[in-house]
């Protein structure tokens, strides 16, 4: 299987460009997806700090 993925993915140019394009778009909504999980909740945690202290 491995011999058969690196000889069509060595075969054709724009599979070598769109493989390392994609795996890195990937990687960026990985990066995004976290970042805005980790932001609401931080906001969560500050309401609920805000409502303690009120």
């Amino acid at each position: 299987m491995a011999v058969t993925a690196i000889v069509v993915l060595g075969t054709d140019m724009d599979v070598l460009y769109a493989l390392p394009l994609g795996i890195f778009a990937g990687a960026l909504a990985t990066f995004f997806i976290t970042l805005l999980d980790t932001n609401s909740k931080l906001e969560e945690r500050k309401r609920r700090i805000v409502s303690r202290t009120a």
